[in-house]
């Protein structure tokens, strides 16, 4: 029934059970749900009747439904987050034009538009994975996989699993630093060219980073700025910087949080 082929997963995505990854909340409803589905359709001969109950348990059986955020482990099998700390946008102050380019450019991505991939950099503490993680909050059909930086290698697994979804996914590297000559980076700078698998059109990489160029260079070098080092960042169609806020920015910062937690100044 075409009516509810929407909500029917593909089922290379099933779960044989929830409960390796939480032992209540979601996992404990996709069970209970099928015990009673079970009794119903024993009970009942006429299955027609039930085609929006199965529907509905087939869709709890999908982690994409059921979770937000993603790990990926050694072998590429993607561990649902239930419990990550959320942030919000209007919590990250000074940060305007950022938060604008942000937002823009993933809204974008999620109406299906060519978009960007995105490199975020600035020192450390100036809000650059709390940006990212506000994205989760802003948009509710958004999926992000975190990825560490020497397991790109593991991306096109990545890519077969989440290819054939309706929702759209970043694939998240936070704190993105490699050596001038650590494979792992030419991975990754391939992997974004398309030489070897093409990026699905519903998965974008979003990378955080301290410095301008998650190459580092060597230090001991004085030809300038080899190919090596800026080919990587270059992948990167938008580019975001988060500066150290000023001393007016610091205050207001400071008013705001003390404001939340009840403390006057």
């Amino acid at each position: 029934n075409g009516a509810y082929l929407s909500g029917v997963p593909c089922h290379t995505r099933f779960l044989p059970s929830l409960k390796e990854f939480e032992k209540a909340g979601k996992a404990r409803e996709a069970d209970e749900l099928k015990v009673r589905l079970k009794r119903e359709l024993l009970e009942n001969p006429h299955w027609a009747d039930y085609l929006e109950k199965i529907a509905a348990y087939l869709y709890s059986l999908d982690i994409f439904n059921l979770y937000n955020v993603f790990r990926l482990d050694i072998w590429g099998n993607l561990h649902p987050i239930p419990a990550y700390e959320k942030y919000e946008f209007h919590n990250l102050i000074g940060y305007e034009r950022q938060k604008e380019l942000l937002i823009n450019e993933t809204a974008a991505f999620i109406a299906g538009q060519d978009t960007n991939n995105i490199f975020i950099y600035g020192p450390p503490g100036t809000g650059k994975s709390s940006a990212l993680n506000s994205l989760l909050t802003a948009f509710p059909r958004l999926r992000m996989i975190l990825m560490g930086k020497h397991q790109v290698s593991l991306l096109k697994t990545i890519y077969t699993k989440v290819k054939d979804s309706s929702y759209p996914f970043i694939i998240a590297f936070d704190e993105l630093s490699y050596e001038v000559d650590d494979e792992a980076s030419k991975t990754l700078q391939e992997s974004m060219e398309g030489l070897v698998d093409k990026l699905p059109s519903n998965v974008r990489i979003y990378a955080a980073a301290n410095t301008k160029y998650p190459v580092r260079i060597d230090e001991k070098g004085d030809s300038g700025l080899p190919d090596a080092y800026a080919a990587l960042a270059d992948r990167f169609g938008l580019k975001i910087k988060f500066d150290i806020p000023d001393e007016s920015t610091k205050v207001e910062i400071l008013k705001y949080y003390a404001q939340k937690k009840g403390l006057s100044l």
